[in-house]
């Protein structure tokens, strides 16, 4: 294990091949990890992950939040700005308590579950698992099973 402090609020960028990360109290964060969980919260700027395979975990983000995964559940909650999944592999992908839009473009498989967002729900090509979605403020927008 490795434990780094720094002055809450500082922008990080965090390569990581394995293992299992807590990060928390930063700025923007920029992280690319290849296996492992996540645990990523009270982030006072945006986040940015690319993640191979483990299940990642997001909560309270006072800007947005861009993920592409390969594989594991991904669990997104109370952020201020937008939340874009741009693909994931496979998992399940449960967001809720979003200020701004919400976008999944292309998931493989697992359920997708969105509650609670203030602006639009978008979602593109989607595989096995079914998607739930509830008290959305904007316009909906599920494209279907495209297998």
């Amino acid at each position: 294990d490795i434990s780094i402090k720094v002055p809450a609020g500082i922008a990080v960028d965090v390569e990581d091949g394995s293992g299992d990360a807590r990060i928390s109290n930063v700025g923007d964060l920029d992280i690319t990890d290849g296996s492992g969980s996540l645990h990523i919260e009270n982030i006072d700027g945006s986040v940015e992950l690319f993640d191979g395979s483990g299940d990642v975990t997001i909560a309270r983000v006072r800007g947005s939040v861009s993920v592409k995964d390969g594989s594991g559940d991904i669990r997104i909650e109370r952020v201020g700005g937008s939340v874009k999944i741009g693909n994931d592999g496979s998992g399940e992908i449960r967001i809720s308590h979003v200020k701004r839009d919400v976008t999944v473009d292309h998931d493989g498989s697992g359920a997708i579950v969105v509650e609670d967002v203030d602006g639009d729900l978008s979602i593109g090509e989607h595989g096995s698992g079914g998607v739930r979605h509830a008290r959305i403020g904007g316009s909906v927008s599920v494209r279907g099973n495209d297998r």
